[in-house]
């Protein structure tokens, strides 16, 4: 297995650090996870396909130290399990220098991770790579806990979705930009979402092969990203209060 495509599939719902305790299941090759942040204000879904470990299940309860022993290795490395009856108590990784053990945890150790019933997305905007480098870099250039989500109409008079990244306060510093929307309700309200979350999705899915953005009125945030390997993740991230 490549190192990269590990370290990939793991950064999707680790998330900068926003997630450490996750139960994953691997049936078939096929890895899927839910997972829910320590703030419990974003949950989500993983599914990556090609994963070379048997059948198992297996709770992480440390991921950041897991990115750490995987950083060691070279371009390439083998996965392997340690089980005691239908117990999987380590993560085998190993290249051609390092064997490494990583140590399981009990899956009744990770945090519970809720059904959200969705409610209709007013708001559908297909997002592409250079949506996800402007707000990354938006980011970067201001201090600031929340962003807002505005319908506009744009210079082409068609229907719009203003991102505002610098507080609610009209006195505070602000960068402004939109994208057009496939499904609107114009003018709609303003909402608000943390910015920390939402941009830890976007640095964890740089490259993607497909990428949408849901938003209700009511206040919450889907994102879907597929990438080029076939992994695929979802997000759901609740707004705050005006």
């Amino acid at each position: 297995m490549k190192k990269a495509y590990l370290e990939s599939v793991i950064d999707k719902y680790h998330l900068g650090g926003l997630v450490e305790r996750v139960k994953i299941n691997v049936t078939d090759k096929i890895l899927t996870s839910k997972f829910i942040s320590q703030q419990k204000n974003l949950v989500g879904v993983l599914y990556a396909p090609n994963v070379d470990l048997p059948d198992c299940e297996f709770g992480v309860y440390d991921t950041s130290q897991l990115l750490k022993l995987i950083g060691i290795t070279n371009q390439f490395l083998t996965l392997g399990i340690e089980s005691s009856g239908k117990i999987t108590n380590k993560l085998l990784i190993a290249d051609n220098e390092f064997n490494l053990e990583y140590s399981l945890a009990d899956t009744m150790l990770t945090p519970a991770v809720p059904t959200i019933n969705e409610p209709s997305y007013e708001l559908v905007a297909n997002i592409d790579e250079d949506f996800v480098a402007k707000f990354l870099k938006a980011k970067k250039a201001i201090t600031t806990e929340v962003f807002t989500v505005k319908q506009i109409y744009d210079v082409d008079k068609e229907p719009a979705l203003e991102f505002t990244l610098g507080g609610t306060e009209s006195y505070t510093n602000k960068i402004n930009f939109s994208i057009k929307l496939k499904t609107s309700t114009v003018p709609g309200p303003i909402i608000i979402f943390p910015i920390e979350e939402f941009s830890e999705i976007l640095a964890s899915n740089k490259k993607f092969k497909t990428g949408e953005l849901n938003i209700s009125e009511e206040g919450l945030l889907k994102a879907e990203f597929e990438d080029e390997d076939g992994v695929k993740a979802t997000y759901i991230l609740v707004g705050k209060d005006n």
